[in-house]
């Protein structure tokens, strides 16, 4: 009886124990949740497959009108498993060409003729040759609308089509992101705790100095990040990021700029390594999958997409995405100045909340 006593109350006391820490219940109830809803948005919907395609009309824009846009819609590509993403007019071919370059469609349909079309797809991706097949079927069962149309298949590769061309950035992107939130973030945490910040005030030592240091140390680890994942892509799988290796490191400085704010205004008042930890994962998990880092941000609904664009870890992997194929710094204005208005909002905010005391 004795031993049954000891064992129950050993049994209560680490149940109390376990369930009097917060972090453990954020980890059993609120992680699983963030999970399956992020997850479920990402990939339920309609089992048949919605295919997003760009239409280059014969007129010019300025001669396109809605009553020919829906003429085109209600013809052959009324099917519901065929979505006409954006419309453009004949001078308006780069710009459509540049959606498919983007892979935000999934190919480029030219009319060349009043009864003819070209299809631009890369004949290697399974979802465009299923594309342009449903586009031949939906077009024999409208013949009885008219005549059928004359069909071109013209091969169009697209830089990032390889899976590990599309993933390389989003990897990159991640381990700069992880390391950078939990390696400050429970740096800062540990050494309040130990009281080297109580130290450092009977010093001569500049405040700011300690951030430089912080920050100076992330750049060096930055470096040795880029450099082993732009080797290992371009050894192991013949993917030559080195050729835009300046416009990388510049481009994951200001990413590392970001996300070290973001790491010392979660720790910047906290002396609990196990709360910041849980903060930490609060932040990365949705990161993780909302960012497009592992698979595309298309698969989300269009208004959780216009949203996620704005988030610093999605601004980051698509400014890395660009730039791995060749972009310049002008097509990533918008993530550069995302990147740079949370870093410079963050800091203001660490300068004034910043804790030097346990």
């Amino acid at each position: 009886m004795a031993k049954n006593k000891e064992l129950k109350l050993l049994f209560m006391g680490k149940l109390k124990e376990y369930f009097r820490e917060p972090t453990a219940l954020l980890g059993i109830l609120i992680f699983p949740i963030i999970w399956m809803l992020l997850l479920g948005l990402a990939f339920s919907g309609k089992e048949d497959s919605t295919y997003s395609v760009a239409y280059i009309s014969q007129s010019p824009i300025t001669k396109v009108d809605q009553n020919q846009v829906d003429q085109i819609k209600d013809q052959w590509l009324s099917k519901d498993n065929i979505k006409i993403k954006k419309f453009f007019g004949v001078d308006q071919k780069d710009e459509a060409f540049e959606l498919y370059g983007n892979q935000r469609v999934l190919m480029v349909i030219e009319s060349t003729g009043q009864n003819s079309i070209d299809l631009y797809y890369n004949k290697q991706n399974d979802l465009a040759r299923a594309a342009a097949l449903t586009i031949e079927v939906n077009d024999l069962k409208s013949k009885h609308a008219g005549p059928t149309m004359t069909i071109k298949h013209v091969n169009r590769f697209v830089a990032g089509e390889r899976y590990i061309e599309f993933l390389t950035p989003g990897i990159l992107a991640f381990s700069i992101f992880s390391t950078c939130l939990f390696g400050m973030s429970m740096s800062i945490v540990a050494n309040r705790r130990d009281g080297l910040f109580e130290r450092f005030a009977v010093t001569p030592m500049r405040p700011i100095n300690y951030f430089y240091a912080l920050f100076g140390g992330r750049a060096v680890i930055l470096l040795l990040e880029v450099f082993l994942i732009c080797t290992f892509a371009y050894f192991v799988f013949s993917f030559n990021l080195f050729k835009y290796l300046g416009s990388i490191l510049g481009f994951s400085l200001i990413g590392t700029m970001c996300f070290s704010a973001i790491a010392i205004s979660m720790a910047a008042r906290s002396a609990d390594t196990s709360w910041v930890g849980t903060l930490t994962k609060l932040i990365t998990i949705p990161s993780l999958l909302l960012s497009g880092a592992f698979f595309s941000t298309a698969v989300f609904p269009e208004i959780v997409q216009d949203i996620i664009r704005f988030l610093p870890m999605t601004a980051f992997v698509d400014g890395l995405r660009v730039l791995s194929f060749g972009g310049n710094w002008v097509d990533i204005y918008l993530q550069v100045v995302i990147l740079l208005v949370i870093t410079i909002a963050l800091t203001v905010y660490s300068l004034r909340k910043f804790k030097w005391s346990a």
